[in-house]
């Protein structure tokens, strides 16, 4: 294979932030966009270059020359997508969530293992230079607090809808509790959670707050918060702080900072942009990168998430509505 042939399903907002990197990546050629709405595919092709646009995906399934597919689509459509791009052969960097379902996860993953293509799950946050480098100080941590919460989401907004994105907890809690388990390197065994519907009564069936600790296989535990009822410009909407014994790390302002504490004496502070300058900080153009090197090499990223990491975060997070409805401690179990 000498260029990867790219086709992108679905143009909004996060397949935009893909085609920014994309267009100057190497080993890959852009070649058809699809959407529902034609004319949000045909922006892109007129954005970003390409052979052709549609709102018909069976047409670039059946293209030889797309060797991958992004998907960014409604999180209700994940399933179908992705089973017919596996069964089709291609490469599939599938954004977030998995699905919406422990049933679907399941689904997508037997399905893509069964036709063996390259897959990455689409938690860029694994990829950000300072989460590298916390991994470096800290390669088992005994605590950790993940926190990611936005501004209040429109009401309307598809995202927030239990049928299409399942509300902000659904959908980019998956990157916090992702990001959780890949510092500890250990799979979470069991999750207490709090919360409910906090800041949109106009949905109620929507758990749009979650404040929960998450128990480690290997002992180690971490808090995790996430929600959507106004960000924190102190800390930004992505915060991380991991601990050990004599040492702990701080990353904050979307993850382009942090401090590192060693005991009393000792601190130094990161910053991407001065640090690691040409890194992207928030680890999209890296996980564009993996994807494309793993589709042309024909195998399964070595940093990025895979089928059991997406079948997990969702898991996970299902757990956590479990215990806010019940009030008791859920196994996580997928």
């Amino acid at each position: 294979m000498s260029n990867v042939g790219l086709a992108v399903i679905g143009c909004g907002n996060m397949a935009g932030q893909h085609m920014v990197n994309a267009v100057v990546a190497d080993n890959m050629s852009l070649i058809a966009y699809v959407d529902v709405i034609e004319a949000a595919a045909r922006k892109f092709h007129t954005d970003f270059g390409g052979s052709y646009f549609t709102d018909d995906p069976k047409r670039v399934l059946n293209d030889d020359r797309v060797d991958a597919v992004l998907i960014a689509t409604r999180h209700d459509s994940h399933r179908d997508l992705a089973i017919a791009a596996a069964r089709a052969g291609k490469g599939i960097l599938l954004e977030k969530p998995m699905a919406l379902t422990n049933e679907d996860c399941q689904e997508i993953a037997e399905e893509v293992d069964k036709a063996g293509v390259t897959f990455l799950m689409g938690f860029k946050l694994r990829y950000c230079p300072l989460v590298r480098r916390t991994k470096q100080v800290i390669s088992a941590p005994s605590m950790s607090i993940g926190q990611m919460v936005d501004n209040t989401w429109a009401e309307d907004s598809w995202a927030h809808q239990p049928v299409t994105g399942g509300g902000n907890v659904l959908s980019q809690g998956c990157h916090t509790v992702d990001l959780l388990y890949h510092v500890h390197d250990s799979e979470p065994e069991v999750i207490f959670a709090g919360g409910g519907n906090l800041s949109h009564p106009g949905t109620p069936d929507v758990i749009d707050a979650v404040a929960a600790t998450i128990t480690f296989e290997n002992g180690s535990t971490s808090s995790w918060v996430q929600g959507d009822p106004q960000r924190n410009e102190f800390v930004s909407k992505f915060f991380l702080q991991v601990f050990h014994p004599g040492v702990a790390v701080s990353l904050h302002n979307r993850f382009h900072d942090g401090v590192l504490t060693r005991g009393r004496d000792h601190s130094e502070c990161w910053s991407v942009e001065k640090d690691l300058p040409g890194e992207d900080a928030e680890g999209t153009a890296q996980e564009l990168d993996e994807f494309i090197a793993c589709v042309k090499a024909g195998k399964q990223p070595e940093i990025g998430a895979g089928l059991r990491d997406g079948v997990r975060a969702t898991a996970l997070i299902l757990a956590a509505f479990e215990s806010v409805r019940t009030g008791k401690l859920q196994k996580i179990v997928y």
